[in-house]
């Protein structure tokens, strides 16, 4: 536009108007006028007190356009604004065009196992908005014209380069007509699709508490080619029958006699050709130390809430996050925890889940919260990265975890843990933070960082450092002080953590615990908290219903089909469906699958079909990992923690105490008068 460098006050009487209108709705700090204030800078920032004055007159957009125009803004310099707002209203007033922006690239690698689902991201910025075209190998690929390329059950062919072409919005009917100057592409990402390994299992062993001197069973259930063979570990060791084990290189692993030297975690090691998988680890603890405690301490309940976030729109993807929790999951339940525990949640969904979980949470329960996933500090405070946090995200993306501990704290447990395995390297915001942090109500808390302020968090191949270590001695029957002495004292002797000469990863401790001797191996009592007691098993078990195993017949013209559907859970909201043939009548080969599963349920969904004969009656499985986000009432019921409904909205936390951000030297005007240039609060 010519008139870009002309005064607002030189603005058409129509365009005037209609930017005034436009402005003048403005029903938070992203909308209208609240949304170009926030924005501005330099010479045209606005005192807090010039917003209220705005925000009080009878045409605030007016208001605000003749202020900026006493100032001396230009046309071009109120579009430049409006644009950074991303008004497209505004935009569309001023025929603006703004040019294709690449804000995120697909990742430059990708590997995933045939039969998962292959998704593949990029997301550009333009006015108007950009259309995408994705391209495998050179070739366009017919129908995929979202910026999301998902391919739900991915086969070796799909291996290969990935781009995705992304155009300025226009009039044209095919890619051949648009203008390909104008056409961007983003980098590559090379997908290599390896071969479904030849055995799954079907059934992990479970941690068990036994009593010295008596005996135990560990058993696993696999399904695939009939050459498998097992072996046993404890730990990294590998197991060999002797006068206390038996079935050491079966499916079933016998102990007897155990003494404490048995003590440990037990994993059974599956492997059929060059195929080699692993069941989760299963705890093995001795009844007794369940029962000790040197000062005759106890608690009313134990629950424990695990979250891991790995799969990051945003962010690098962590690989060591489910096994974390797997093995964490295995501890406490040893030590008699009721645990919850969910993979890859949204912001939404973690204060759903904290919501739901402090039913478990009451007088005299201990009470352990871990998250597992991205994180920064910001003015002192620990933010907690939920997976559909943005590109570029900021403290309103996110969770502050003062707030999780406040929301537990003020159910009154006897003992609240609080485990968190995030980087605190510092994520500068814009205004400053206030630290408005309650007073603490009780000597009931321990806090436990992965890392110091400014350093990030590690894994290695199998787990996250802290995990590594902590699984060690979280079963022990030791004060809960002294498991986190010697998980730092551990932690500081590994030589992988050093360079330079400076340590890479130093773990936190915050405690106030007025009773340091509990343990997390104190027993149960729940003597008069029956009631309480009753009503938390039968939330936690209603909340971890697995569907009963069901036998349908199918019936053809001239036969029929007899088949079982299994059903597993590892996670509180991953659910596994088994398929097995039983009798395939008079067909030669015969195959079930599951179908008809919602795309937001089987979003990275794992699908294991049989190829040939070899497999043991024909099973087939499918993998749902976001069972939590079932709607409705399905076939199965509303199987694990669907029933919890994590995707409805939990108001009682939205009103939770909220960090607040303010510039310097406006505390001393009401929360009312100021917007977001002076003063916000964190969306929940």
């Amino acid at each position: 536009m010519n008139s870009e460098n002309k005064n607002l006050i030189e603005l058409d009487a129509e365009r005037f108007i209609k930017v005034r209108d436009h402005l003048n709705i403005s029903i938070s700090s992203e909308h209208g006028w609240r949304a170009i204030v926030a924005h501005l800078d330099g010479e045209y920032t606005l005192t807090p007190e010039e917003v209220y004055k705005i925000s009080s007159s009878h045409s605030p957009g007016e208001t605000l356009i003749k202020k900026l125009i006493t100032r001396g803004m230009t046309i071009g310099e109120f579009i430049s604004y409006a644009s950074r707002v991303g008004d497209a209203f505004l935009l569309r007033i001023f025929n603006v065009r703004i040019a294709i922006q690449i804000v995120e690239h697909p990742l430059p690698e990708v590997r995933c196992v045939e039969g998962e689902v292959l998704t593949l991201s990029v997301r550009a910025s333009s006015f108007p908005e950009p259309l995408y075209k994705w391209i495998k190998d050179g070739d366009w690929i017919p129908g995929a014209s979202d910026r999301q390329l998902v391919i739900p059950d991915v086969q070796l062919t799909d291996a290969g380069d990935y781009r995705c072409a992304i155009f300025q919005r226009a009039d044209i009917s095919s890619v051949q007509e648009a203008d390909i100057s104008s056409v961007q592409f983003t980098d590559s990402s090379i997908v290599t699709v390896d071969e479904a390994p030849d055995v799954e299992i079907k059934k992990h062993p479970q941690s068990t508490p036994v009593n010295l001197g008596g005996d135990a069973l560990l058993s696993c259930e696999v399904w695939g080619d009939k050459s498998v063979r097992y072996q046993w570990f404890r730990g990294q060791t590998a197991l060999q029958d002797g006068p206390c084990i038996k079935g050491s290189k079966s499916n079933k692993l016998q102990l007897y006699n155990i003494d404490k030297n048995m003590l440990g975690c037990y994993l059974c090691q599956i492997s059929s050709g060059r195929k080699v998988i692993e069941t989760k680890g299963a705890a093995l603890q001795i009844s007794e130390y369940l029962q000790h405690s040197e000062h005759n301490y106890s608690a009313t309940d134990k629950v424990a809430l695990l979250i891991r976030c790995a799969d990051y729109r945003c962010d690098q993807v962590l690989s060591a996050a489910n096994k974390d929790v797997q093995t964490l999951a295995n501890i406490f339940k040893s030590l008699n925890f009721k645990v919850v525990s969910f993979l890859n949640l949204t912001k939404r969904e973690i204060w759903a889940a904290v919501c739901e979980f402090k039913k478990l949470v009451g007088l005299g329960v201990y009470c352990v919260f871990y998250f597992c996933g991205h994180g920064f500090e910001a003015s002192g405070q620990v933010y907690l990265v939920p997976c559909d946090a943005r590109q570029g995200y900021t403290t309103e993306d996110c969770i502050l975890s003062d707030s999780i501990c406040e929301v537990l704290e003020a159910q009154d447990p006897q003992l609240l843990c609080m485990i968190l395995d995030v980087c605190r390297k510092p994520r500068h915001v814009l205004p400053a933070l206030l630290d408005i942090r309650s007073p603490v109500r009780s000597g009931k808390t321990i806090i436990i960082h992965g890392t110091s302020y400014g350093l990030s968090a590690y894994e290695n191949e199998t787990h996250g450092i802290l995990v590594s270590h902590l699984k060690n001695y979280l079963s022990k029957p030791i004060s809960v002080e002294t498991v986190f002495q010697r998980f730092r004292n551990a932690l500081h002797k590994d030589p992988k953590l050093l360079k330079n000469n400076t340590k890479k990863q130093i773990p936190e401790v915050i405690t106030n615990l007025y009773e340091p001797e509990r343990s997390f191996a104190d027993p149960i009592d729940y003597v008069g908290y029956t009631q309480e007691y009753t009503l938390r098993q039968q939330f936690w078990e209603e909340s971890h219903r697995v569907p009963d195993p069901i036998i349908k017949t199918v019936n053809f013209p001239d036969f029929s089909v007899k088949m079982r559907l299994d059903f597993e859970y590892e996670f509180s909201n991953k659910l596994k469906i088994f398929t097995t043939v039983l009798d395939p009548g008079r067909a030669e080969k015969c195959s079930t699958w599951v179908e008809g599963i919602p795309n937001y349920v089987a979003e990275k969904s794992k699908n294991q079909v049989a190829k040939n004969e070899g497999c043991y009656h024909f099973r087939n499985y499918v993998e749902l990992p976001n069972i939590h986000r079932v709607e409705f009432n399905v076939d199965l019921g509303r199987p694990l923690c669907s029933v919890l409904e994590l995707w409805r909205d939990r108001t009682q936390l939205n009103q939770s105490r909220q960090p607040v951000e303010v510039e310097d030297g406006c505390e001393s005007i009401s929360e009312d008068e100021l917007y977001r240039t002076s003063l916000y609060a964190t969306n929940n």
